[in-house]
């Protein structure tokens, strides 16, 4: 069951990467998901509001590693 914090975090986390793993691919070129800054904290947009943070950043976490790969156009 996810909760809604989890929710909200993983559709911010996905829109950010998207956006990161675009910004990679037509700037360096180079897959590189684990060195994003985003996915330490995985806490973009949280407020106390949405619920758990943890289950923000649980979300966020999944969301943006998909969001990357769809960013990117491709995993190696």
């Amino acid at each position: 069951q996810q909760t809604p914090a989890y929710r909200a975090g993983f559709e911010r986390g996905r829109n950010d990467g998207v956006q990161a793993g675009r910004e990679d691919r037509t700037g360096p070129k180079v897959w590189d998901l684990e060195g994003q800054r985003e996915l330490e904290q995985a806490d973009a947009g949280y407020q106390a509001s949405m619920g758990n943070r943890a289950d923000y950043q649980a979300g966020y976490r999944t969301g943006f590693r998909r969001g990357y790969r769809e960013g990117f156009g491709r995993n190696p």
